[in-house]
């Protein structure tokens, strides 16, 4: 089993361009900031569940984020990238905070409808051959909920239950991403972050 790990690890576009370099450095920085963007969305769900309040926090975007990083996780390993892969499993981290949210408040009807649709964009992931393509459409519907997010901010007049860390590490990250992108000559990752 280890020597299987060991082959995958080697077929990886990180390990094949090891060394000082854009790829490498923007790839250790990705898994830091994966590291990071855990804890703040764990800080998140704890934020959530202390307040008992969901107030200006966006069901969308954690709903379609939950997918859209999973789709995540089976683009990198369709294109054997284990940082892309690795930041995938952070829908385990947005699933939590929404189950959190869903204690807090049920859903209205438009939050259920994103919460049930938003699985698509796994798998059309998982099942169809356009992986570039899927996730370049993934990341940019991805660009609505996101902008639910402040939206409910300036309709609350207030940042409420929204934890700052959670908001600093996903911009964060999304600078590393961009230069991950152009490192790897990855354009979706170049355009969409």
């Amino acid at each position: 089993m280890l020597s299987e790990i060991l082959r995958l690890l080697k077929g990886t576009v990180e390990w094949q361009n090891w060394g000082l370099n854009t790829i490498t450095i923007s790839a250790v920085a990705t898994a830091v900031l994966m590291v990071m963007q855990a804890w703040g969305l764990w800080k998140q769900r704890q934020k959530v569940e202390e307040t008992g309040s969901r107030e200006s926090l966006s069901a969308p975007l954690f709903s379609f984020f939950i997918f859209s990083f999973f789709a995540l996780f089976w683009y990198g390993v369709d294109k054997k990238s284990l940082a892309m892969a690795l930041n995938g499993l952070l829908g385990f981290g947005y699933a939590l905070v929404l189950r959190s949210m869903w204690k807090a408040e049920p859903f209205n009807m438009k939050e259920k409808i994103v919460f049930w649709l938003s699985p698509l964009a796994l798998l059309s992931m998982i099942f169809l051959p356009w992986k570039d393509d899927l996730l370049f459409v993934i990341l940019g519907i991805s660009l609505v909920p996101l902008a639910d997010q402040p939206l409910k901010i300036w309709l609350a007049r207030k940042t409420g239950a929204l934890d700052l860390r959670f908001v600093a590490m996903f911009s964060v990250s999304a600078v590393f991403w961009t230069i991950y992108g152009f490192a790897t000559k990855n354009w979706v990752l170049s355009i969409i972050n």
